[in-house]
């Protein structure tokens, strides 16, 4: 549990003031970014994976879906997510979007 709470911190500290960070079990982390769009998530994913290198090492995966007119809810916007990371750890890791 120590381990989670550290890369919790450590992602928390990647972000701004503005966004969010929750653990949503399993070792899966949610980072809500507020008024980013699929380029600067991009851009926050690798600010993540630098800041997690040292604390996870080896391949991480992450999986980045964006907000719009279509999306129904949140849970269709995490589920989106999901599916991005689900495809980006089949492919061995990396960045996989919506």
């Amino acid at each position: 549990m120590e381990k989670i709470r550290s890369i919790g911190q450590c992602i928390h500290g990647a972000t701004r003031a503005s966004d969010l960070v929750s653990h949503v079990g399993r070792g899966r982390f949610v980072v809500l970014l507020l008024g980013t769009n699929a380029q600067g998530a991009r851009v926050a994913a690798d600010r993540f994976e630098g800041a997690l290198a040292e604390l996870a090492p080896g391949t991480i995966s992450f999986g980045l879906a964006t907000y719009t007119q279509d999306t129904a809810d949140a849970q269709s916007l995490l589920r989106a997510a999901d599916t991005a990371l689900l495809a980006a750890e089949a492919m061995g890791g990396g960045v996989e979007f919506a």
